[in-house]
């Protein structure tokens, strides 16, 4: 997060805008039917501050302990349908390959991606 210049970050994010709009809406959308509306709720202040373009403090927002920290994460939601559990999870890499993309994770993500992918 701290290779790249926060200019050419910013702009990352804004040419990648509607691919984290779609995916934060989907995490969103699946947290709240899930009754995880804790979570639901960082994501919808996530989509607001990228929809606002306070892009510095989006890409705070994503990079928090309410994404990647321990119990009460969202990364670390189990969904009780396993079907649903597992659309969550490609979607919470699908989040983290992006990040990957635009230069804004904060490292720790990737050992996420590679444990959810493992299991």
């Amino acid at each position: 997060m701290f290779g790249i210049n926060k200019a050419k970050r910013r702009n990352l994010v804004v040419s990648e805008s509607q691919n984290f709009i779609k995916i934060l809406t989907d995490l969103e959308q699946l947290l709240a039917k899930n009754d995880k509306m804790a979570q639901a709720e960082i994501v919808q202040q996530s989509l607001k501050l990228l929809l606002s373009e306070d892009i510095d403090a989006f890409i705070k927002s994503i990079n928090g302990i309410n994404y990647w920290g321990g119990s009460g994460a969202i990364w670390d939601v189990v969904l009780m349908d396993m079907s649903v559990n597992y659309t969550f999870e490609m979607l919470i890499v699908r989040l983290i390959t992006l990040m990957q993309k635009t230069k804004t994770n904060n490292g720790k993500v990737k050992s996420i991606k590679k444990f959810l992918l493992s299991s």
